[in-house]
């Protein structure tokens, strides 16, 4: 690793580590870590993990690794992406190995209950490896936007229920079945997970630059159990033009993870006819809400794009019957 370290912090263990990638995010990184600070579960060390920025975004988190103790900053040169970032900087935190881990991007804002609020339910719900929340959303100044401007809602947590896709309801975890139909975490900031889960996870995929937490959160639900949830917003995603929802690759690197779903995660011929009975459902699903959309030449746009999901749907349908 060839890094660049400012540590302030001291030597006890603590119970969570908070890691911030963070990549030209010069922006956002102040409101970003005075959310960390603001949090009442204080137990904490936080390192901010710079990860080839061309902006000022390290000195900046040297700066602010300043005004506590708990907080350190890494420069991660040899980083290959996010994923890289995100387990480089918790191999730089210092000291004996926390009881739990979560990854913050540098542009979101946590709730200050937060870190209580995860902590209290995973210390609840031993059977688990994680608990996660959900979140609301917030412009690049700040104001909230509502959920109905997407075409879909990203946060929804669904399930194939072998006949139509359904909503899982608020009072039961997330499983491997809900995440392999729907993503449904749509942050790292919202899944606080065990330390020892993360390890024998296997952390996280350093060649996947998008879809590698949904990646991650798949192998934790499919061999260690369901994901502890709690209904409540704890954290407010941001999006703006430059975060990594808005690049072009990422619908390579989700394609990838799908293929890992199917071919690896789902590694009983029941499971293999669950998921992709539930992509068919989904493509349907999908494919239904783009052609009520839109009109003019938007809609033709639609009507090409829901013809292709009509052609997975068929495909995933198919494969489903031949288990």
């Amino acid at each position: 690793m060839d890094a660049s370290t400012t540590d302030s912090a001291g030597s006890s263990p603590p119970r969570v580590a908070i890691v911030i990638p963070a990549r030209n995010a010069s922006a956002y990184l102040s409101a970003t870590l005075a959310s960390v600070l603001a949090q009442t579960f204080t137990d904490w060390r936080c390192v901010i993990a710079e990860n080839n920025s061309t902006d000022d975004t390290f000195a900046l988190a040297q700066k602010l690794a300043t005004i506590d103790a708990r907080i350190s900053a890494v420069s991660l040169r040899g980083a290959r992406g996010v994923s890289d970032a995100r387990n480089m900087g918790l191999a730089a935190l210092d000291g004996p190995a926390c009881s739990y881990v979560i990854f913050l991007d540098a542009d979101d804002l946590w709730t200050p209950d937060a870190l209580q609020t995860l902590v209290t339910l995973l210390e609840l719900r031993t059977d688990s490896p994680a608990s996660h929340a959900t979140a609301d959303f917030i412009g690049p100044d700040g104001a909230s936007i509502d959920a109905g401007v997407f075409e879909h809602d990203p946060r929804l947590r669904l399930i194939y229920d072998a006949r139509r896709i359904i909503k899982v309801a608020a009072s039961v975890d997330t499983t491997f079945e809900s995440l392999s139909t729907w993503p449904g975490v749509i942050t790292p900031g919202l899944v606080l997970m065990r330390r020892a889960a993360f390890d024998s996870a296997g952390a996280y995929d350093g060649t996947l630059t998008h879809g590698e937490d949904w990646d991650l959160w798949l192998r934790l639900a499919r061999y260690q159990g369901p994901l502890a949830y709690v209904d409540r917003a704890l954290l407010h995603y941001r999006r703006h033009p430059h975060n990594s929802a808005a690049h072009g690759k990422r619908r390579e690197m989700i394609a990838r993870v799908r293929s890992n779903i199917v071919n690896t995660y789902a590694d009983t011929p029941e499971l293999k006819k669950h998921v992709r009975g539930a992509y068919a459902s989904v493509y349907r699903m999908l494919a239904r809400q783009r052609l009520s959309r839109g009109c003019g030449e938007a809609r033709q746009l639609r009507l090409k794009s829901a013809g292709r999901l009509f052609v997975q749907s068929a495909g995933n349908f198919v494969m489903s019957l031949r288990g």
